[in-house]
């Protein structure tokens, strides 16, 4: 827009140059200003800020209409972004995987080494969605995080991404005093067995896991850690009948796992005759 004076004189007094001065703050507020949000980066961050609840679905399906995996690497940005509130990081990330694909794998495993716990286990749930062999060896690591919660999320990700070395991995992690309180395994244990049952582990390995046999303050790790090692031997899951059942259970598999040879045989010696007790619970 144009500004035309009547007079090409220069402005003698105040009043003509107040005059002036109005005239080009109204032509300037005539030009529309570019929005803060007009571009998708832009976009993205105000669907973000006003999203309501936790679910985020209905924020996918939206970027997935406007931009396609276009939206990727805006995305991607907002998830790096240490500045970004962790909660709108954690879905950013955790879109990156559902738009973009195992593409974008390599991209998202250096948000594991993040410093917000918060990133780190959108980065974790991410790879396990994405199932990419490239990164999954990187997941072992998260299962020695200052985090309990992220250990967690970490031994859930073992257990489907399986990778080389899962089950040492899942043993230290086992062993590790940070995963239990007062006496009693804080969720990672119970985790770590449910995996090491669906990664494997040789037989050599399994007098390893006596010592949580001796938890008498936790019969649910205990119980936890009869069915693993039925699992492991290759025998049908039961859970124990009662606490009788579960004592008297515990003390075969403690028996057989102290012995020099620990086969097939220590494993239907601990559970008893086939059949007996009620069955599997699941």
């Amino acid at each position: 827009m144009k500004i035309f004076w009547q007079s090409s004189r220069k402005c003698s007094t105040p009043e003509r140059a107040a005059a002036l001065l109005f005239a080009f703050a109204v032509s300037v507020a005539a030009v529309p200003a570019p929005a803060l949000a007009s571009t998708p980066l832009g976009e993205i961050r105000e669907d973000l800020a006003d999203r309501e609840g936790r679910d985020f679905t209905k924020l996918l399906v939206t970027w997935k209409r406007r931009y396609g995996t276009a939206a990727v690497p805006h995305l991607l940005k907002i998830a790096r972004d240490r500045t970004a509130p962790d909660p709108d990081r954690y879905i950013s990330t955790l879109a990156v995987a559902r738009l973009g694909g195992g593409a974008t794998a390599e991209w998202l495993a250096p948000l594991l080494k993040d410093g917000s716990w918060m990133v780190r286990m959108a980065a974790l749930r991410a790879l396990t969605v994405l199932r990419e062999q490239r990164t999954a060896p990187l997941v072992l690591a998260l299962l020695r995080d200052p985090a309990l919660v992220v250990r967690r999320e970490a031994a859930e990700a073992v257990a489907v991404l399986k990778p080389a070395g899962s089950a040492e991995a899942l043993l230290e992690s086992l062993k590790d005093h940070g995963n239990y309180r007062n006496g009693k395994a804080q969720w990672v244990p119970q985790r770590a067995l449910d995996a090491l049952t669906q990664v494997g582990a040789p037989r050599a390995m399994l007098p390893a896991l006596a010592f949580l046999l001796d938890r008498h303050k936790d019969p649910d790790l205990q119980r936890a850690t009869v069915r693993a090692l039925d699992r492991l031997s290759g025998e049908p899951d039961r859970a124990p009948a009662s606490t009788k059942d579960l004592a008297e259970r515990v003390k075969r598999w403690k028996d057989q796992l102290t012995k020099p040879s620990a086969g097939r045989e220590a494993a239907g010696a601990a559970r008893g005759p086939r059949g007996a007790g009620t069955p599997p619970t699941g």
